[in-house]
């Protein structure tokens, strides 16, 4: 990502890789804030653990939106009616 935002005609975009915890001092103002294919950590008990829930991230991505901005999640996807019971399972092992 961070490769892409360098392109030509891309000086307008800041590609940022920062701690769950740290989001909230690590970013500036935004038109998109995009993750992928990390939501579902906010339901794991270590990142929670962290100090990170995914109400208190959705705040902090909220604040940091500029009027107007999107904020866009990719992430998996569990079995309908799964709920986060399934975001531990999906998480990436080390």
């Amino acid at each position: 990502m961070r490769m892409l935002a360098k392109e030509p005609g891309r000086e307008n975009i800041e590609a940022v890789s920062a701690d769950l915890v740290a989001m909230p001092v690590a970013t500036q103002t935004a038109d998109v804030l995009w993750l992928h294919l990390f939501y579902h950590d906010l339901h794991t008990a270590l990142i929670q653990a962290r100090g990170a829930t995914a109400a208190r991230f959705n705040q902090a991505v909220y604040e940091r939106l500029k009027p107007g901005g999107f904020y866009v999640i990719v992430n998996h996807a569990a079995a309908v009616g799964a709920g986060t019971s399934d975001a531990q399972s999906v998480a990436r092992r080390s």
